[in-house]
């Protein structure tokens, strides 16, 4: 742990160098990072990564600190053929950014050899931000291979749709876009479930509905 902490120490000095006091302004001013922050940007964490050694261990320990850019660096040193669904769960419980969301679903996720079954857990947890990142996982699973029940999937996301959030909309809209625009007939059964959801006095679902459509209707 020693090690690991001068190595965090480390990347204090590196995120100190590379500082946008900018950025970190108009993070605080409009509530986006409620973390301590230097303002990098992801490209320039992702570049980061690459001064330090992959490690679950050390993953692990960044992701557990109140700085947002140790956090995120953290889902770059990840070996996600190497973490499980219990791995997943952990990392799961620190997500509570957007951001966050986005990066964990994008680069860790889908390459933990259980996806498709964590997929499934964070999707109907009852946690927004862990809810958001499922279905984030699951428009990204949509564009890499075939699901084993794609009835399944299917329930999961007319469940989630019709009780959707200001906060999970967003991904369930892009869950919808990319499930059902992998062929005709998933195109069609988009289709329908968006008519569906039209009908829905919640401002969440019909927003859904409209910008699910978008991509659909062509």
């Amino acid at each position: 742990m020693e090690d690991f902490e001068n190595v965090y120490q480390e990347l204090i000095k590196k995120c100190s160098l590379r500082q946008n006091g900018e950025i970190v302004d108009i993070m605080k001013q409009a509530s986006i990072d409620k973390e301590a922050s230097y303002g990098l940007s992801v490209r320039d964490i992702k570049k980061l990564a690459t001064t330090f050694s992959s490690s679950n261990q050390l993953a692990f320990y960044l992701l557990d600190k109140p700085l947002r850019e140790a956090r995120l660096l953290a889902l770059y040193l990840f070996n996600p053929k190497k973490l499980d669904t219990a791995s997943a769960r952990r990392i799961g419980k620190q997500i509570n950014t957007v951001e966050m969301a986005e990066q964990t679903a994008r680069i860790v996720l889908p390459e933990i050899p259980d996806s498709e079954q964590i997929m499934h857990s964070f999707c109907q947890s009852s946690n927004d931000f862990e809810k958001m990142t499922g279905f984030l996982l699951l428009a990204q699973l949509s564009l890499l291979h075939e699901f084993e029940n794609e009835d399944k999937v299917f329930e999961l996301i007319e469940k989630a749709a019709v009780n959707a959030t200001s906060l999970t909309m967003r991904s369930i809209s892009m869950a919808i876009r990319k499930f059902y625009s992998r062929n005709e007939k998933s195109r069609l059964n988009g289709i329908q479930l968006i008519s569906s959801l039209r009908l829905s006095e919640s401002y969440p679902v019909k927003w859904i509905a409209e910008e699910s459509s978008i991509e659909l209707d062509q």
